[in-house]
């Protein structure tokens, strides 16, 4: 079977040929100004002949020929990724790479003009399976020809969410599609992102906004420093005033009964922090005790309702004195005086299950706050805007079918993540693949980062828990055949196993859960990518230093 593109007409749409068995691609006599790429994922021929104008790629992904013939313009590309020739004759204009990614030959034919390149790699690369790419390549030859330096994988799976760049989101596979939105990519790869709710994040501006129901969010912790996809447990802020438009509804005031609380205008100081998209008013709260003589409070309607851990917050500033975020009953946390609006949190265990929220302003001072949040957890999530009731953020969920990617014998995964809180007791997912017969995930508790294959009706094959505590930016890495299995934290030697099996049959891929609402991540995945060819030991090392 042959598959022969038509002619292109400059100025028309690119022309793409893919054939996914082995069979002949070939792109006929004459083409104008445009992208051309012939792809064979399985043995065959991929030709291009006469004479091309624009870029042209040619792959074959099994053993065959990819060829270029007489006169080619611009950028050409003709890989061969099993044994094979890859071939360019007659002459050529701009840069053109020729290589051999196995056992094979490499060849550039007579005159070439510009930067030319001809790889073979001498020593045989085993092939894990048609249309994944080994690209990076670097090459260092001896005298006969016959050895290499070193070399480096093309991801198959790439989601750097803290990149905007053109492949920051890439899938290396019988076709490579490469995307700097991450809302495309999910799309174009068939993948699911959902959140039933309106919620909160920082944008690249530093500026506070709200992200639509099922939009994902790539969080920003100031102006142009990327935290990356910020994924969260489903939260609610049970407190039931107006928190982003104040009003004096479902909020009172105890204490100094010299001190008086009202809704002032502190646009500047809100728009300096960020926080002028949340709270468009311009409006805040204010509690003045610049005249009592004792300790004055707000107190905000909504309760704990349990016993379980806690924390409330807000945006605080204060002048004259200091001011503090605190409950009914317990001291909270100090805001000291003179500073910007800055979130302050604390967290705390309920004495009672009517425990709320109050805001405490010193004696002569004055506090200013807006979007309090009270919720049931055991550290501050992103705010949750209230307008009379109490309101629920949902959580996020970012999956990705692994169909013609995911290599089912081995491979190597590398993530680096950043957590909000470890509480004791709790396990947070940053990735899972499962189906089948059992799955592989990467976990973070309390006091480790843990690895863990389990195959053969969910039997645990091989589990790493490596120490780990504290918060910030954690990377890891990961390999998996069977019977070699390897696991890397933040630049420690590996710890390895080398007996095990491989779970077959992973159809999902879920990012920051181990399953729908199952074991959440809350914080950010900074990237998470896959090479279907296992790291050494070595490399899982450097990857996560």
């Amino acid at each position: 079977m042959n598959l022969a593109g038509p002619t292109i007409i400059a100025g028309r749409r690119p022309l793409r040929i893919l054939t996914l068995v082995g069979v002949t691609a070939r792109r006929g006599p004459s083409y104008g100004t445009g992208e051309v790429v012939l792809t064979l994922a399985g043995s065959g021929k991929a030709r291009r002949e006469r004479r091309i104008v624009g870029t042209g790629s040619l792959l074959v992904s099994a053993s065959g020929k990819a060829r270029l013939r007489r006169r080619a313009k611009a950028t050409s590309t003709l890989s061969v990724l099993g044994s094979g020739a890859a071939r360019r004759r007659r002459k050529v204009a701009g840069s053109v790479s020729v290589s051999v990614l196995a056992t094979g030959a490499g060849r550039r034919g007579q005159t070439a003009k510009g930067a030319a390149v001809a790889l073979t790699q001498a020593t045989g690369f085993a092939q894990v399976r048609p249309g994944w790419v080994k690209a990076g390549t670097t090459f260092d030859f001896d005298a006969a020809g016959n050895r290499y330096a070193y070399r480096s994988y093309r991801q198959s799976l790439d989601l750097n969410f803290l990149s905007s760049a053109s492949d920051a989101y890439y899938l290396g596979s019988a076709e490579m599609a490469a995307y700097s939105s991450l809302t495309d990519f999910i799309a174009a790869m068939g993948g699911t992102f959902t959140r039933a709710s309106v919620a909160t994040y920082k944008d690249a501006n530093g500026v506070w906004q709200t992200a639509a129901a099922n939009v994902p969010r790539l969080d920003y912790a100031s102006a142009g420093v990327a935290r990356g996809f910020l994924r969260e447990s489903a939260r609610t802020n049970k407190n039931t005033n107006f928190n982003a438009a104040p009003a004096l509804t479902n909020i009172g005031k105890t204490g100094d009964a010299a001190a008086t609380l009202a809704i002032v205008d502190d646009s500047a100081a809100l728009a300096a922090v960020g926080l002028n998209a949340l709270v468009p008013s311009g409006q805040v709260y204010k509690l003045d005790n610049t005249l009592g003589t004792g300790a004055a409070y707000a107190t905000i309607n909504g309760v704990t309702g349990n016993l379980n851990p806690h924390t409330a917050s807000a945006f605080v500033r204060t002048t004259g004195g200091i001011g503090r975020v605190r409950t009914n009953s317990l001291g909270g946390v100090v805001v000291n005086p003179d500073l910007p609006y800055a979130r302050t949190a604390f967290s705390f265990t309920p004495g009672t299950a009517s425990d709320g929220f109050w805001i405490y302003a010193i004696q002569g001072g004055i506090t200013y706050f807006v979007l309090n949040q009270l919720e049931e957890g055991a550290f501050a999530s992103s705010p949750i805007i209230v307008a009379g009731s109490a309101a629920t953020r949902a959580a996020d969920s970012l999956t990705f079918p692994t169909a013609g990617w995911l290599n089912p014998n081995g491979g190597a995964w590398v993530a680096e993540f950043e957590s909000n809180g470890r509480p004791s007791g709790v396990i947070q997912g940053v990735f899972y693949t499962v189906g089948g017969d059992g799955y592989i995930r990467s976990t973070v508790e309390e006091s480790t980062i843990s690895y863990r294959v389990a195959a053969l009706g969910s039997i645990g094959q091989a589990s790493f828990p490596v120490a780990d505590t504290g918060l910030g930016v954690k990377k890891s890495a990961m390999r998996y055949a069977p019977n070699d299995f390897a696991f890397s934290v933040n630049g420690a030697a590996p710890v390895t196993d080398t007996g095990g099996a491989v779970p077959q049959g992973q159809a999902t891929l879920f990012i920051g859960s181990l399953g729908t609402g199952v074991n959440p991540l809350d914080g950010w995945i900074r990237r998470l990518y896959y090479v279907p060819a296992g790291l050494t030991n070595a490399e899982l090392q450097a990857v996560t230093a």
